[in-house]
């Protein structure tokens, strides 16, 4: 991985657009890799960065939950019962 494609997925990671740099990683560091393979290794790198300059994310870390699909299934139900 040259620094300039390892520089643009970070760009992404960074943002929370972790689709994205996967999507890069698959295009341009790894073409005809599988999707698995292209998160692993994104994620890797998310990890590395995390640990050493956790101020330069925009977005914060995902957490396993459910809230977004309670508020999708609160609106749902308002929606058909009006």
């Amino acid at each position: 991985m040259t620094p300039a494609q390892r520089a643009a997925i970070l760009a992404e990671v960074k943002g929370g657009n972790k689709i994205a740099a996967i999507q890069l990683y698959r295009e341009q560091v790894k073409p005809g890799s599988g999707l698995a393979e292209a998160k692993d290794a994104v994620e890797q790198l998310e990890a590395g960065l995390r640990a050493h300059h956790p101020e330069k994310f925009t977005a914060q870390a995902q957490k396993s939950g459910c809230t977004g699909v309670l508020a999708l299934l609160v609106v749902v139900v308002i929606w058909i019962r009006s």
